[in-house]
């Protein structure tokens, strides 16, 4: 069976390609795209379909880089089809994003293929020559039952048509074909991981078994088989653990390991959370917990509390209770957690207390120094303060962490604020701005605790 046949095969048995629709193809200009856009060139007549170039010049190569641009020109016009052209400075972009060269290439393909698209189907040239080596990659770097799958022939509207043929089927194809392509001088280098599996590992399982090829791919669609009831699965355990806006933990608790651990790979894909076994596996050990809080990426947390967990952006998912009452003397309630004990003394009776009561040493700052009107408040995204006897400025949340301040808890702690920002923090102190010194008349004592119908009484 040629290329063609089994190309043809691979588009029949995943139900790829559909008559009269729109194929947007991702052409570089070498031998494995320029394959697959001849292929599909062949479909046209068959199957009455559509069909889009997109090449992108990542401006890598210099001269070498425009001579693919200018090929793939030429060669879509002598086949008469559509062309969208992009040109990117990718090794500069990569460096504004903070990413690898490689990582910002592939965003930036896969985006300009879905801008061309419109949510149409997409056709990509990997073979299974690299999804051999997509697979050795991913086991060298510990990935899990999907990573050993190699590359699927379908992801969403994505399809890979030569994904069941070899690299050297594709060569001889184009030979029978006499079609021409470039060649990407990094290809023949060891320079990236790829390539040094591609020329090096590859060749000896070649040498263990002369037709690893077919085994891998008989190997792979066995694993995907698995993969894929397992998913089934795992959507199975989300929806009968849904529970409201949130999932029963005790649901996800009796359910096998492999597949609650599929389920909240899943959950976390929704989300847009990257996925790590330390992350899956600290989500999952917390299901027991009466209430538990982690921050998984940005502003995005996994809470659970009375049995019912969420994946959830929140802005208050530190279990910000909005306050803001104006600082005064007296003992009073500031939030629905925290009691404030405030009072005003004098600098001589503050030196006189200092050396009874330490922790009244962080509880303090000279109330003349207040800049304005003073509120007690909780935290907002953006607070600073620089800490009396150091020499920096932090984030509340950064001195949150460091002091070891449950997440769940950070929103409802006091802060006194004037018109200048942050000038005292419950538990961690005032800022220098407001420190006591010799010449200090008026001192601010300010005790917090939990308030009395609550269970805990920590002081501050």
């Amino acid at each position: 069976m040629g290329l063609y046949e089994k190309a043809l095969k691979t588009v029949e048995d995943f139900g790829m390609i559909k008559a009269g629709e729109k194929i947007t193809v991702g052409v570089s200009g070498g031998a494995d795209s320029t394959v697959l856009l001849d292929f599909l060139c062949r479909l046209r007549e068959t199957k009455n379909i559509g069909i889009e170039v997109c090449h992108i010049n990542h401006c890598l190569r210099g001269e070498e880089s425009d001579r693919d641009e200018e090929f793939v020109r030429e060669m879509c016009k002598r086949l008469g089809v559509g062309y969208r052209f992009l040109r990117v400075d990718i090794k500069k972009a990569a460096e504004e994003a903070g990413i690898s060269s490689e990582e910002c290439g592939r965003n930036v393909r896969y985006g300009f293929f879905e801008e061309v698209a419109c949510g149409g189907k997409i056709a990509t040239a990997h073979t299974l020559s690299d999804s051999m080596e997509t697979a050795v990659f991913n086991v060298a770097r510990g990935a899990g039952l999907k990573g050993i799958c190699g590359i699927p022939p379908v992801r969403g509207n994505i399809i890979r048509p030569l994904i069941e043929c070899t690299r050297r089927e594709v060569e001889e194809y184009a030979s029978e074909r006499g079609l021409e392509f470039v060649t990407d001088s990094t290809n023949l280098t060891d320079d990236y991981t790829r390539n040094k599996i591609r020329h090096n590992i590859i060749p000896e399982l070649y040498g263990i078994n002369g037709s690893y090829d077919r085994a891998f791919l008989r190997m792979a669609k066995g694993l995907r088989k698995v993969w894929e009831y397992l998913g089934s699965q795992a959507d199975e355990l989300i929806g009968r653990a849904k529970n409201g806006d949130g999932y029963d933990a005790k649901t996800f608790s009796d359910s096998p390991e492999v597949i609650r651990s599929e389920a909240i790979i899943k959950l976390f894909n929704e989300k847009g959370i990257s996925v790590s076994e330390k992350r899956v596996d600290s989500v999952l050990s917390s299901l027991s917990e009466g209430k538990y809080v982690e921050q998984l990426d940005g502003k995005t947390y996994f809470c659970l509390d009375n049995g019912i967990f969420r994946i959830t952006e929140r802005p208050d998912a530190e279990g910000n209770e909005e306050f803001s009452i104006p600082l005064a003397e007296g003992k009073y309630a500031v939030n629905s957690e925290y009691e404030l004990e405030c009072t005003v003394i004098s600098g001589e009776k503050y030196k006189n207390l200092k050396k009874i009561n330490q922790d009244i040493l962080k509880n303090s700052f000279d109330y003349g120094k207040l800049i304005g009107k003073a509120v007690v408040r909780n935290r907002i995204e953006g607070d600073r303060i620089s800490l009396a006897g150091r020499n920096c400025s932090k984030t509340l949340k950064k001195l949150f962490n460091e002091n070891g301040i449950p997440v769940e808890e950070r929103g409802s702690i006091p802060c006194v604020a004037d018109d200048r920002g942050i000038i005292w923090v419950a538990g961690v102190g005032c800022d220098k701005r407001a420190a006591i010194d010799e010449n200090s008349e008026k001192i601010c004592v300010c005790i917090t605790k939990k308030r009395e119908d609550k269970k805990c009484t920590r002081t501050y």
